[in-house]
This record gives C-alpha cells, structure tokens and sequence, in this order.
C-alpha cells in the first residue's frame, strides 16, 4: 500500500511514527516538555525541504492525526 503513497504521505507517515515515539518516551514529562520535543521533530523535517513544498508536507502530516 505505501508504495502507491505520494511523497508527500510517505514523508508523513514517517513523520508520525517518529513523533508518536517521542509522545511515548516522553509521557511522565509536563505537556509544554512533550510539545517543544514534537515541535523540534517536526521543524527539524522541514529544514530540508523548500518553503513552496511545506503546506503540502504539513497536510499530508494533518492527515494522520
């Protein structure tokens, strides 16, 4: 099923994944903690892709939550 994914849906699964880990491994802290982690996550994904291609990226991302 992934392989008929866009690249945009591949890169937010994997997104997802990575963030649901930090949500698990940082549960006992206080929520603005566990926020600035997700926050950092998902910037640090951004960095490397061109402003025109974030919204796409970020509504893929919406999707699988």
């Amino acid at each position: 099923m992934e392989s008929q994914l866009s690249e945009e849906a591949l890169w937010a699964v994997a997104l997802a994944a990575r963030l649901r880990i930090l949500q698990a491994n940082f549960a006992d802290d206080d929520a603005a903690t566990r926020q600035s982690f997700l926050v950092e996550e998902i910037e640090r994904s951004l960095k490397g892709c061109v402003p025109e291609k974030r919204r796409a990226l970020l509504d893929a991302l919406a999707v699988r939550f």
